[in-house]
């Protein structure tokens, strides 16, 4: 383990410890080169000199400096000191700081890792309300670390997502609250939590954004959140592809089942409309044998009611003459038999080229019978 020491003024080299921090760091690199419990390393101004080619300041010139001279010296010596501790191993290295504005990039280092120690003035902070940082340290899925990526995508079919988040503060760090939001799952901020985690079971696939600020123990709420977007991916029949055939799919199932329905009902239709055309035929063909039987049975007791008319009296001319008459004045002869003989052999036709029954017996073959008498 390896501790940096980022100090502007007040180290051994430096006779002008200006402030109590700067002492208070001095004290403790004295009393760790002496016990020597694990290397310590210094960084001072002395880089700004080897980039610039001269003279790093010192102590006494800080205290020469104006306002805008010393916020020039502040700016050009955190790139410095941040660029130097991020060459290290973020695993085997400390970074102290004996002055919080003279010192690194807080953010670039807490994002790549590095566990920090600040020592500060309490007189000057105790009163005032500096707010908290809110800084986001890790996502796990079911128990398994995400690596904190861009982009960041969590694997399908995760049960419980945590997110894990620390808050910096000056003041007491139990007495730091936060308050979290999910965009894309949470509607509004979360109460205020003590807890430095936030689980949600069971996502959606899709995008989200993780959002988390910090309060102080005063309850001054950080303007500054820091957040976090990932997504969630999705299984395959989650997938807006698979949708879109499965409901292709179904269409195509209510489409084929409208369409056998269809040709159910119409052979129905056929079937019932087969059966009743056949009623009718049979209806109509009865109608018509039994109407033209009436008729030609009407036609033949007409003729015959006719031959059986009493003799003309005397002194009438006769309708029929030449025609052989009975010993009882009734006429006789072959025309009412050959008349009777006609109309048969005309129904016979008749019957057989409209209902043609071969060898049947039914009505349509009715045998009509007439007499002659002579």
């Amino acid at each position: 383990m390896t501790v940096l020491y980022l100090a502007a003024h007040g180290f051994a080299e430096d006779a002008l410890p200006l402030g109590g921090g700067a002492a208070v760091c001095s004290q403790l690199l004295r009393e760790w080169s002496r016990t020597q419990p694990f290397p310590v390393q210094l960084v001072s101004p002395a880089i700004l000199g080897l980039q610039a080619g001269g003279n790093a300041p010192s102590g006494s010139d800080l205290v020469r400096y104006n306002e805008r001279q010393y916020a020039a010296f502040c700016r050009r010596f955190e790139a410095a000191s941040t660029a130097e501790v991020l060459r290290h191993d973020p695993a085997r290295t400390v970074v102290l700081v004996n002055d919080i504005s003279e010192g690194p990039d807080f953010g670039r280092l807490a994002a790549a890792g590095f566990p920090m120690v600040t020592i500060y003035h309490v007189d000057v902070v105790a009163n005032s309300s500096v707010p908290a940082i809110a800084y986001i340290q890790r996502i796990s899925a079911d128990g398994i670390a995400i690596q904190l990526t861009n982009p960041v995508r969590i694997p399908p079919r995760r049960q419980r997502i945590v997110f894990g988040y620390v808050g910096l503060s000056l003041s007491v760090l139990e007495r730091v609250r936060f308050r979290y939001r999910l965009d894309g799952s949470d509607h509004d901020w979360s109460e205020p939590v003590a807890g430095r985690e936030a689980a949600y079971p069971n996502l959606s696939p899709g995008p989200y954004r993780f959002r988390v600020i910090a309060s102080n123990p005063d309850g001054v709420w950080s303007k500054n959140e820091a957040a976090i977007s990932f997504a969630v991916d999705p299984v395959f029949w989650q997938t807006l592809w698979f949708q879109l055939c499965a409901a292709l799919a179904v269409a195509a199932a209510v489409f084929a089942l409208y369409r056998f329905r269809l040709h159910q009902m119409a052979i129905r239709l056929n079937v019932r409309f087969e059966e009743r055309l056949a009623e009718r035929t049979r209806i109509a063909q009865e109608l018509h044998d039994t109407l033209l039987q009436g008729f030609l049975s009407a036609s033949m007791h007409v003729h015959v009611a006719a031959d059986r008319l009493p003799p003309r009296r005397a002194g009438k001319a006769d309708p029929h003459p030449g025609a052989a008459v009975d010993g009882s004045g009734d006429r006789r002869g072959p025309q009412r038999c050959a008349r009777i003989a006609r109309i048969r052999e005309r129904f016979s036709r008749h019957r057989t080229s409209v209902f043609p029954h071969p060898g049947g017996t039914g009505a349509g073959n009715r045998r009509f019978s007439c007499h002659c008498w002579g």
